[in-house]
């Protein structure tokens, strides 16, 4: 109803205007958000327009919720009931699809490399401005881990999921073609971190790979299955204590093999490698063990602290 609201105000106000060089009669304060992630998101829907001339710069043009990214991956949510477009969000933005790759603060103006939309890559953009929002977002942390950013795959985005949709459903068909001799690693799916996203992603699947495996007579039925690395004591560190536990019960009731305590030390081409000395052979492994800056935030000329 909050929503419906604001767009109705918003839209009675005027119409949506496409980005370009601020007007002469125009004597709003030039507000640049960069990314179209949470933090982005929940800010244009509340910015007031008529105090703000707002630009949002993005290479994706749309809001996701990414709480759902482990069920698009497995098929049982949609892309489009997860997503929201920027310019749906608030129509009275103006909005860049494209890529900042630089901030001058002395002169107050980023430089943008606008998405290719066919034919020859265009211009950079320069967007001047009076107030400047950097929220674009994090990667997987992965890169401290070898083998875990060039074999894994992450799970921030509708891409991430729908990379690896196609390859669990790939690694059943590789393995229907061997039939009886299709081993256990070829049926093994992995995921590192206990985290949020690494106990939903566990959970979906370990339901998936359940029920996708009643269409492959070929393979034994107790060949699926889904092992959960973790380097914590307990999943869900962030949660209360009662939950932690009941995430625990919920992933083993469902058949999942949870390793707590254990560091991925490599991952192979075949297997994970844990602190221990012990083997993880897997068909696939989906990276979730925590976040890291985007190269954007890292080259950035002010310091950027652990909060």
């Amino acid at each position: 109803l909050e929503d419906a609201t604001l767009h109705l105000t918003r839209l009675s106000e005027g119409d949506a205007q496409d980005v370009g060089p601020r007007n002469d009669d125009d004597d709003r304060a030039t507000l640049v958000v960069l990314g179209s992630g949470w933090a982005s998101h929940a800010l244009i829907k509340v910015v007031d327009a008529n105090k703000y001339r707002v630009v949002v710069v993005s290479p994706r043009n749309h809001f996701v919720f990414t709480p759902m990214l482990a069920s698009a991956a497995v098929g049982t949510v949609e892309y489009r009931s997860m997503t929201e477009s920027v310019r749906g969000a608030n129509p009275l933005v103006q909005f860049v699809e494209g890529a900042a790759t630089g901030v001058n603060l002395d002169q107050r103006y980023v430089m943008v490399q606008p998405v290719p939309l066919g034919g020859d890559a265009p211009a950079p953009q320069r967007i001047s401005y009076d107030a400047l929002v950097v929220a674009v977002g994090s990667r997987a942390a992965d890169a401290n881990v070898p083998g875990a950013r060039e074999r894994c795959f992450a799970l921030k985005d509708c891409e991430d999921a729908r990379r690896l949709r196609e390859a669990v459903g790939e690694r059943f068909e590789r393995a229907a073609r061997a039939g009886d001799a299709a081993t256990a690693r070829e049926l093994t799916f992995a995921v590192v971190g206990g985290g949020a996203t690494g106990v939903e992603l566990a959970g979906e699947l370990s339901d998936f790979v359940n029920d996708v495996g009643r269409l492959y007579p070929s393979l034994p039925q107790e060949a699926p299955r889904v092992v959960l690395v973790h380097s914590g004591d307990e999943l869900l560190p962030q949660f209360d204590p009662d939950l932690r536990i009941e995430a625990l019960r919920a992933l083993e009731r469902r058949g999942v093999l949870v390793r707590l305590g254990r560091r991925v030390q490599r991952v192979d081409e075949e297997a994970l490698r844990l602190d221990d000395g012990s083997d993880v052979p897997c068909a696939l492994c989906a990276w979730c063990a925590g976040t890291a800056p985007v190269p954007f935030t890292e080259s950035l000329p002010v310091p950027v602290g652990d909060d």
